[in-house]
């Protein structure tokens, strides 16, 4: 074949270079430019290329009006850059004319009156690239729910070109995927074929999915965002770092009749995480519209939300008044858990026994808010929260009592709506699971009737029987309760398998600083500078066997001279040091000119010997 045929590619650079920096075909028979200069401006575009197509040497950024000083960013990456809509037309030609004739000259490749091309430094990161960049969203690493970004950021169609920062750290993970740190469950034909004696590394730590769980809440109560994003003020009262909670930004005015927004905040005062409840434009003209707070404040349930503090601010530039509850981190109101979809969630089914759980948890709300003397009021699904797996809190509470009172100080004509008949706790309760319920089930026949809709329920008899005595106009809690008891004792013996559970693995972790104490102390008496040449610490010395039993724990290699990574080795060792067991170790130096046999217990006396001896104590 003719040499001929390839002359088209001898001005393309070859990509092996580019890739691999050399071509073993290079003096072989390939026919592409293994020119090292032309590798380096390959990367300019063509002479002919339209101001549109993105080059991968060289790009000009102008502003609006001005083209007169281009300034000149590395695009190695080929990000494209924002054009100019309406200067295509003059952008596209690859001519100009010059002294007004017609006479087409070529464009530099180079103009060397253009500034020269300096880095962008990372303290001015976004510094005068784009205006729309005057607000940058802070990143916030999670792997779940909701992305928090900013409300008032204008944000440009054209990506922004990158600076040296981004491309440096673009493949970079922040956090570790699903938290890898820790040891991963076997295979599962091993954990098969798992002998009663033997165990895995994976089981001396805590379970895995309750790990990763807590470490997510733990993720959640650490999520922070710059008070500027959305103009959130620093700190309002004692309470600083605000963070919206609420997973959808639609400041409805639905449940409270104010707009209700939820915010995560820490406390000056102890650093303890709250949740702030903000109502805005609150009409508040006397202080004692919030003494109903203190009755709320003595209610200790496990399923009401603890209050603690109310008040009024103008933090906000408005008449806000603020709530300050318990935190409960990665929670979801019933309505987001069973009605709406997140990312990684879908809504969780309803089932009869939800349904019972939900019920007693309630009563149980219920039946202490009344022994004080108060009223919930009605039940709103966003406004209970599943703190843990099947666990409820009603999340508002004292809300109501204090808007009520507003609204008595309130002039008659002052008043939009009037205030409706209120509904005993026990109706609002049958309201609320009524919802639930009937949204599992498809009404033949629709109706408001409350009594023939439970009767289409794909329910038990027993459960239709329970739902329907809540909406009896002589319904009482003591009946109420005698009536749900066998399921109360279903429900009892649940909470009790959950907290062994619980217990059990809280039992596994309780000592798990042993081993961290133990480290620190290893470290502290061996390989100090000042006792190099003591003679203790030769081979003939006392302390020898302590050198001797680092290596043996953390420095043992295979029969192939490879390091030896055994966690669960290390583990067993330290154990057995702790404990002082008399079993009997082989120690020998690296060299192997030295051999010793000594047990745990006689190591642990010259361990704590040695401490002692450090800190001046023997």
């Amino acid at each position: 074949m003719s040499g001929s045929q390839y002359d088209w590619a001898k001005n393309i650079p070859c990509r092996n270079i580019q890739i691999h920096g050399f071509c073993k075909f290079e003096h072989k028979g390939c026919s592409y430019n293994h020119d090292p200069a032309l590798q380096k401006s390959s990367a300019v575009a063509p002479v002919g290329a339209t101001a549109n197509t993105v080059s991968a040497g060289e790009s000009t950024i102008t502003s609006a009006g001005t083209n007169s000083t281009p300034s000149i960013l590395s695009q190695k990456a080929g990000y494209p850059l924002p054009t100019n809509d309406d200067n295509d037309s003059a952008n596209n030609s690859t001519t100009s004319v010059v002294n007004g004739t017609n006479s087409p000259v070529l464009n530099k490749k180079f103009n060397l009156d253009s500034p020269a091309f300096r880095p962008t430094p990372l303290s001015t990161k976004f510094a005068t690239l784009s205006p729309s960049l005057d607000h940058i969203p802070t990143f916030v690493p999670s792997t779940s729910n909701d992305t928090i970004t900013s409300m008032n950021t204008n944000f440009s169609p054209h990506p922004q070109p990158p600076t040296g920062e981004d491309l440096f750290y673009q493949n970079t993970n922040l956090y570790p995927v699903n938290f890898l740190l820790y040891a991963p469950p076997p295979p599962p034909h091993v954990e098969l074929n798992k002998k009663p004696n033997e165990r895995t590394v994976d089981d001396l730590f805590i379970n895995n999915k309750l790990r990763e769980y807590l470490q997510l809440k733990n993720e959640e109560s650490l999520k922070s965002i710059s008070s500027n994003e959305l103009d959130l003020p620093s700190h309002v009262g004692q309470y600083h770092s605000l963070y919206p909670i609420d997973h959808n930004f639609d400041y409805s005015t639905k449940s409270f009749g104010y707009v209700s927004i939820v915010y995560k905040c820490m406390s000056n005062e102890n650093g303890k995480l709250y949740t702030m409840r903000r109502l805005q434009n609150v009409p508040i003209t006397s202080p004692s519209v919030l003494k109903s707070i203190k009755k709320w404040k003595k209610v200790d349930c496990s399923n009401c939300v603890k209050v603690y503090d109310v008040f009024t601010t103008r933090a906000f530039n408005d008449n806000s008044l603020i709530l300050i509850y318990d935190y409960y981190p990665m929670s979801l109101t019933l309505l987001e858990n069973h009605f709406m979809s997140f990312p990684g969630k879908n809504p969780d089914l309803i089932t009869e026994d939800s349904l019972w759980n939900y019920t007693i948890q309630l009563l149980n709300a219920i039946t202490e808010v009344n022994r004080l003397g108060l009223s919930l009021g009605s039940l709103d699904s966003s406004k209970i929260i599943i703190t843990n797996k099947g666990r409820i809190r009603l999340s508002a509470v004292g809300v109501n009592s204090i808007l009520e009172d507003v609204n008595k100080t309130l002039p008659k004509d002052a008043k939009e709506i009037e205030e409706p008949e209120k509904d005993s706790d026990l109706l609002n309760l049958g309201k609320l699971i009524l919802f639930l319920a009937k949204s599992t089930t498809y009404l033949k026949a629709p109706t408001e009737d409350p009594m023939e809709i439970i009767m289409q329920l794909k329910f038990t008899n027993v459960f239709k029987k329970m739902l329907s005595y809540l909406f009896r106009e002589d319904a009482t809690i003591e009946k109420f309760q005698e009536l749900v008891a066998p399921m109360i004792l279903k429900l009892a013996n649940g909470l009790q398998n959950s907290c062994d559970y619980m217990e059990s693995n809280l039992m596994g972790e309780l000592e798990n600083a042993r081993l961290v104490r133990l480290f620190a102390k290893l470290d502290f008496i061996s390989e100090r500078p000042e006792v190099v040449k003591d003679g203790l610490w030769s081979e003939t010395g006392e302390r020898y066997p302590i050198k001797l039993f680092k290596d043996y724990v953390f420095h043992q290699i295979d029969d192939n001279g490879k390091p030896v990574v055994d966690l669960t080795h290390v583990i067993n060792c330290l154990n057995k040091l702790d404990a002082g067991v008399d079993e009997n170790i082989l120690l020998v130096s690296s060299d192997e000119m030295t051999c010793l046999i000594m047990s745990y217990k006689e190591l642990k006396e010259l361990v704590n010997k040695s401490f002692l001896k450090l800190l001046g104590k023997e």
